[in-house]
């Protein structure tokens, strides 16, 4: 059996039941597997797009795990919502913080992003950035994340449905820089 079939599929079936298009899984998987169905996914989307007459870039949310501050401006002049909601409620705010991505974050809080979005359950792309131990980004990153998060006014005393805090998600996830910035941020220093 193939390593990542041993322990990327209970991962792998989790990530699609939240609701996380095919697409999604090659920003966190390099087996050519899974880089040849999110092409053939890719690819059925696109054909999909054009039978719906919908214009396929407008997937806001797969440029902000994968694309660049360009290709998102590029989308946002055509006319793409830069708070549209995807499955949970996600916005590509969300998307981007769950990635550590520090440029997409801040291009789109440039654009108007809504740091305050929660998504179905309540979390806030400041608890994504928190508690997105295993995703991309280095604990640095999603650091810096958090703080472009705060100073664009994101509450860090928001509370999901289950009451936990970004800082609570922190410390579950054992994200030190974001405790530690979490816990001035919360303490008023």
């Amino acid at each position: 059996m193939r390593p990542w079939m041993r322990r990327g599929v209970p991962t792998l079936l989790c990530i699609l039941a939240a609701g996380a298009p095919v697409c999604f899984l090659h920003a966190r998987s390099r087996s050519d597997a899974l880089t040849e169905t999110c092409s053939a996914q890719a690819d059925a989307d696109e054909r999909w797009a054009k039978i719906q007459g919908r214009d396929p870039v407008d997937d806001l949310w797969a440029v902000a795990l994968n694309g660049s501050a360009r290709q998102t401006e590029k989308l946002l002049d055509g006319g793409a919502d830069v708070n549209a909601r995807w499955r949970n409620d996600w916005t590509a705010l969300h998307c981007a913080a769950f990635a550590g991505r520090v440029d997409m974050t801040a291009c789109l809080l440039e654009c108007g992003a809504d740091p305050l979005a929660q998504t179905a359950l309540g979390a806030t792309p400041l608890h994504v950035a928190a508690g997105s131990h295993r995703s991309g980004g280095t604990g640095a990153s999603r650091a810096e994340v958090a703080r472009l998060l705060l100073a664009s006014g994101a509450d860090p005393h928001a509370a999901t449905v289950g009451h936990s805090t970004a800082l609570d998600r922190a410390r579950l996830n054992g994200s030190t820089e974001v405790i530690e910035l979490l816990t001035k941020t919360t303490d008023g220093r």
